[in-house]
């Protein structure tokens, strides 16, 4: 099914400019060279999210399993950390 498409002025005007350099021969292969970088970039993200999913997931069963760390455990380790970094700044001050 073909479709039309405004891709508003802003679009229209840089996709006639990407036609007149000679690098696409029309507008359409301009849009569908566009909707063909959209689908990659799409299916990137997607494969990304799935991967990152995947390294979670491990930790997410542990938490769920009672296997974390306390956040008070947690807040008292960054808090000394932090504090350690800024001695360690004001000395090189």
């Amino acid at each position: 099914m073909r479709s039309m498409y405004e891709p508003g002025f802003d679009y229209d005007a840089y996709v006639r400019e990407l036609v007149a350099t000679g690098r696409y021969d029309n507008e359409r292969d301009v849009i569908r060279t566009a909707l063909r970088l959209l689908h990659d970039e799409e299916t990137i993200r997607t494969q990304r999210l799935a991967e990152f999913e995947a390294l979670i997931e491990p930790s997410i069963a542990e938490l769920d399993a009672g296997k974390g760390i306390p956040i008070e455990e947690v807040r008292a380790h960054l808090d000394t950390r932090v504090e350690a970094a800024r001695r360690r700044r004001d000395a090189a001050e």
